[in-house]
C-alpha cells in the first residue's frame, strides 16, 4: 500500500511538471509571436513618426518593455526586453533614447538640415521618465511638451515614481549639486545631468554618485534637433554614437550633390544662371565632404559644417531669386 502511494505521487508529480512545462512554453510562444508582431508595428510607426515632424506621438506598449541599445560603438538595434525575438537594426536611423522604455512610447522628431534635409532625428522616451530643467532656460521654448517640468536648484526635485531622471540646465552647472533624498533612491545609472554652454555650444555630462554628480564627460552640439538629441540620450556615448550616423549620411548626401551639380553645369541654362555659383557650391560640398569624413563629433567640426552650411544656403538663395537650378 505504501508502494503504491509513493509511486502515485511520482507519477502525479511527472504529469504535474510537463503541464507546468507546457503551459510555460505555450506562455513563452505568446509572448515571443507578441514581441514579433510589436517590432513589426514598431518599425512601421518608426518610418511614419519620423516624417510626421514636430509632432509628439505616443505608443502604447502592451506588457512588454522597449530596450534600446546604447553604447559608444552599438547604438544600432532595439529589442523587446526578455524575448528570444532577434533585434532590429536601426542602422540608417538616428534614434535618441533611453536604453529601457516602459508602459508607453512618447516619440518626436525633427529634420536635421545643413541646409539641405538629411535626415529625420527620431527622440523616444516613456512618461514615467521625467526631464527636468534647472534654472532659468530658454530652451525650454523650443522643447517638445512632455520635457516642461521646471524648478530652480537641483534639490527642489522630488522623485514620483519615475523609473528615470535627467536634470538639464544652461545656467547652472550640476557640479556641488545635491539631490533630493527621493531621487537618492534610485540606480545611480538612472540619474543623470547635462550642462549646456550656449556660447561655445557644449554639453558637459554628468552621473549620478550617491547623492550627487560627477562630470563623467563633454561633448558637443550643432543646433536645435542635435541640442534636444543630448537631452534625450540616455548617455554621451550613445548621443555621439547616433550623432556619427547623422554625419555619415551628411558626408554621402554631399557627394550626391555634387554629382548633381555637374549634371546642371553640362545642361543648357539660362544667361543668369552663371557657372561660377555652382563652381563655389561645388567647392562647399567637397569642403563638407572633408569635415564628416572622420564623422567626427567636436567642436572643431562642427563649427566647420555650420561655417559651410551657412555659406551654402546663401547660394542656393541667390540661384533660386535667378529662376536657375538650385543646388539641393
Amino acid at each position: 500500500m505504501q508502494f503504491n502511494w509513493i509511486y502515485v505521487a511520482i507519477v502525479g508529480a511527472i504529469i504535474l511538471a510537463v503541464f507546468v512545462n507546457i503551459a510555460v512554453g505555450i506562455r513563452r510562444g505568446a509572448r515571443d509571436q507578441l514581441a514579433g508582431d510589436a517590432l513589426t508595428y514598431f518599425d512601421e510607426i518608426f518610418t511614419s513618426v519620423q516624417a510626421s515632424e514636430n509632432t509628439e506621438n505616443s505608443i502604447v506598449l502592451p506588457g512588454l518593455d522597449l530596450e534600446v541599445a546604447t553604447y559608444a560603438d552599438n547604438c544600432y538595434e532595439y529589442s523587446i526586453k526578455g524575448s528570444d525575438i532577434g533585434r532590429r537594426p536601426t542602422e540608417y536611423t538616428s534614434l535618441f533614447s533611453p536604453n529601457l522604455i516602459k508602459t508607453r512610447i512618447l516619440s518626436y522628431s525633427l529634420g536635421w538640415d545643413v541646409p539641405f534635409r538629411v535626415n529625420y532625428f527620431l527622440y523616444l522616451t516613456s512618461p514615467e521618465i521625467v526631464y527636468v530643467s534647472v534654472g532659468n532656460n530658454v530652451i525650454t521654448e523650443e522643447l517638445p511638451e512632455h520635457l516642461d517640468m521646471e524648478i530652480s536648484n537641483y534639490n527642489e526635485f522630488e522623485n514620483e515614481n519615475y523609473y528615470k531622471v535627467k536634470f538639464f540646465s544652461t545656467t547652472k552647472k550640476a557640479d556641488d549639486a545635491y539631490l533630493n533624498p527621493s531621487v537618492n533612491k534610485l540606480k545611480d545609472e538612472d540619474v543623470s545631468a547635462i550642462y549646456i554652454n550656449e556660447g561655445e555650444k557644449s554639453i558637459t555630462w554628468y552621473n549620478k554618485d550617491k547623492d550627487t554628480f560627477v562630470e563623467s564627460g563633454k561633448t558637443y552640439y550643432l543646433d536645435e534637433p542635435t541640442l534636444i538629441a543630448a537631452i534625450y540620450s540616455e548617455n554621451l556615448d550613445s548621443y555621439e554614437c547616433n550623432m556619427r550616423k547623422a554625419l555619415e549620411r551628411l558626408n554621402k548626401f554631399s557627394t550626391i550633390l555634387k554629382d548633381r551639380i555637374a549634371e546642371i553645369k553640362s545642361s543648357d541654362l539660362l544667361p543668369l544662371c552663371t557657372s561660377a555659383s555652382y563652381d563655389q557650391a561645388a567647392d562647399l560640398l567637397s569642403q563638407l565632404t572633408d569635415a564628416t569624413n572622420d564623422f567626427d563629433v567636436s567642436s572643431e567640426s562642427f563649427n566647420r559644417i555650420s561655417s559651410i552650411r551657412d555659406q551654402l544656403q546663401q547660394i542656393n538663395t541667390d540661384i533660386n531669386k535667378r529662376s536657375c537650378p538650385t543646388v539641393y
